[in-house]
């Protein structure tokens, strides 16, 4: 089966978005079209890409396409108003780039400068990049909608991001903030504006030193053509792999295969596989777009901590701690 696109694959959903609230506010956000052409995604059975597995059902708790996961109090205050113009709100946040502006280095090796997700927030990866749903296992079915109920009932679960701490790769890259990414011989630094947040990557032969674990986890790459492969694993603190709650456990391992593609516009493309037997079947992956900006080189400041102090909400935001796990 012949992987979908970016684009193909992409779907409409509602978005959460804000500091604290990450897991509690929403909005309706979205398709944003790709970069023309943006189907030179990592295809077939690429090394370190999960191959397509057969199609199935979806499981019978997966959410509606533009469902809203609010509580219905919620709910009411929209007066059943929808946001038609999805293409706009996206533009609003990430609008084209103005004409006269540096391009990247032609070396595809150079991964430099900052970037932004240009694709509409996926609160929930519903699906992989042949469009079937990620393989749940029973534990990771029972986990996932444990979590997305706690939104629909209007208390969602505290997670990282809800304590200003950075939430893990996956989610940073995911949220509309830009990316800054600095390179030497050994090493690759990716910079993210939201929750200040730094991945490592060490290139071999270049080790981490020993130490206590980081909330990126330790991140290892290596070039295979015009390719970036990273591998991360060892995060500090098991990751969501969205902002609805898809898990992963303290032994996941994620390889990312980044490269940099220019048609019309440049742009990073990354294939993420996931490879987690704790809570999914087998490995799988799915595809990310990042728009090239040189104009957001000076990340802003993030002042995650001050909504969290903010007298004017309820301290805890309307997020509870989430229960041990039920593994019977």
């Amino acid at each position: 089966m012949k992987a979908k696109s970016a684009q193909q694959s992409r779907r409409s959903w509602p978005c959460l978005l804000g500091g604290v609230a990450l897991a509690v506010a929403t909005c309706n956000t979205a398709a944003q079209a790709q970069p023309s052409g943006s189907n030179a995604n990592v295809s077939g059975n690429s090394v370190g890409v999960a191959a397509p597995p057969p199609p199935t059902a979806r499981a019978p708790w997966d959410i509606p396409e533009n469902a809203d996961v609010r509580a219905p109090s919620e709910q009411d205050g929209r007066s059943g108003k929808k946001v038609t113009d999805e293409k706009a709100m996206v533009s609003k946040l990430v609008p084209p780039l103005p004409p006269g502006l540096p391009v990247p280095s032609l070396d595809p090796h150079d991964l430099s400068g900052a970037w932004i997700h240009d694709q509409p927030l996926e609160p929930i990866a519903d699906h992989d990049m042949y469009d079937n749903p990620p393989p749940y296992n029973p534990r990771g079915h029972k986990l996932l909608a444990r979590r997305v109920m706690s939104h629909r009932i209007g208390k969602p679960y505290a997670n990282a991001a809800s304590k200003c701490r950075p939430p893990g790769v996956l989610v940073q890259q995911e949220i509309a903030f830009p990316f800054l990414i600095l390179q030497s011989k050994d090493q690759i630094h990716v910079l993210f504006q939201d929750y200040h947040g730094r991945q490592i990557i060490y290139l071999s032969p270049a080790k981490p030193p020993k130490g206590q674990a980081n909330y990126m986890g330790d991140s290892f790459g290596h070039w295979e053509g015009d390719t970036l492969v990273v591998v991360t694993k060892g995060m500090k603190n098991p990751i969501q792999l969205d902002p609805l709650g898809s898990p992963s456990s303290p032994s996941a391992v994620i390889t990312q295969r980044i490269r940099k593609v220019h048609q019309n516009q440049w742009f990073l493309e990354i294939t993420t596989t996931i490879d987690d037997p704790v809570y999914y079947t087998h490995p799988w992956s799915f595809v990310r777009t990042f728009g090239w900006r040189p104009n957001m080189e000076l990340l802003g400041e993030y002042d995650c901590e001050t909504q969290v102090g903010d007298k004017s909400v309820s301290q805890d935001a309307g997020l509870v701690a989430e229960p041990p796990e039920d593994l019977h």
